[in-house]
């Protein structure tokens, strides 16, 4: 399910990212809103916000400004070793 209302520059591991989520268990949304991050991602009645980065990509000013104004935690995503320390932190 995809909440895209344009059509945003995705990292090009994401396909990847989202592949090793779902294989463990998770289910996943893609998300597309400035400075929102990049997926919703559940598992157990439980939603968590996940930034997919490129290994040493930098956030955009407003990611850092939805993060400043949020508290919750926003998981950043670069690879699968990435994705199961996700999974081994969060029910």
């Amino acid at each position: 399910m995809s909440l895209r209302r344009f059509n945003p520059r995705r990292d090009a591991n994401e396909g990847e990212i989202i592949d090793t989520l779902e294989k463990l268990g998770f289910n996943v949304s893609t998300v597309s809103s400035t400075g929102i991050p990049d997926l919703l991602v559940s598992r157990r009645e439980l939603f968590h916000l996940a930034e997919v980065k490129m290994p040493g990509g930098r956030t955009q000013k407003a990611q850092d400004d939805f993060r400043a104004k949020h508290s919750g935690t926003i998981w950043r995503l670069e690879c699968p070793a990435d994705c199961v320390s996700l999974s081994n932190k969060v029910p």
